[in-house]
């Protein structure tokens, strides 16, 4: 599975680092590494149609490593979860442990959360996700937190602590969770939002940027 990472930008702790380190330990051939960072780079000026044969030919020469599912992962964001595609269902639990699915949120703007407590730029943006869960309380909204944590007591007490706002789930295989495999969450936070129709309109809207886009999603309902 993919090796979860904090975000500090969309790409150097991306396939670009991880491939220059599994090259420094002599595990990946020369060529898996340059053509997986020659994918990021067009993935990073968003020329998706040039990026996909880069990491496809990734998967190709490394399918069962490390380097071959992080291509693998970006291979499956082109191809599907781009803005203006059809968010994919899951379904997972709450810690609480409800079941909840995107589907049963449909007709609601949804923020998908994808985070852990060791992530120090995830809880960054904390007061950012309780700002917009109280501005949109009587709102068709709602933040569905998606944590990797592999010990659900230590993420019961850090979502009480920080006063997350919204669902809070967990699943129990922490950074192996298949919603953020699903969602090619390999740098955190990732966020997701997706209209009431189910439609993904904004990734990474981080900061500042978030209230402003879910105000414009709910304008359109």
């Amino acid at each position: 599975a993919p090796v979860r990472r904090e975000r500090h930008g969309r790409d150097p702790v991306g396939v670009t680092l991880k491939a220059r380190q599994l090259r420094a330990r002599g595990s990946v051939p020369e060529p898996h590494a340059a053509i997986a960072a020659a994918g990021q780079v067009w993935l990073n000026a968003g020329l998706l149609g040039e990026a996909r044969p880069f990491f496809s030919e990734a998967v190709d020469l490394d399918p069962d490593g490390e380097l071959g599912a992080l291509a693998r992962g970006y291979v499956h964001e082109i191809d599907h979860l781009q803005v203006g595609m059809a968010a994919p269902d899951f379904t997972t639990k709450t810690l609480d442990g409800k079941t909840v699915s995107l589907k049963s949120l449909r007709g609601k703007v949804v923020l998908l959360d994808f985070w852990a407590t060791w992530c120090a730029s995830c809880l960054t943006e904390t007061p950012t996700l309780r700002a917009a869960a109280k501005k949109f309380k009587d709102q068709p909204f709602e933040v569905v937190g998606l944590s990797l944590d592999e010990v659900r007591e230590l993420l019961a007490a850090t979502v009480q602590q920080q006063q997350m706002p919204g669902l809070q789930t967990w699943e129990p295989s922490g950074r192996d969770n298949p919603v953020a495999t699903l969602y090619n969450a390999q740098i955190l936070p990732t966020w997701y939002l997706i209209d009431a129709e189910g439609i993904i309109r904004e990734r990474d809207p981080l900061g500042e940027k978030l209230i402003p886009a879910i105000e414009k999603l709910l304008r359109t309902e």
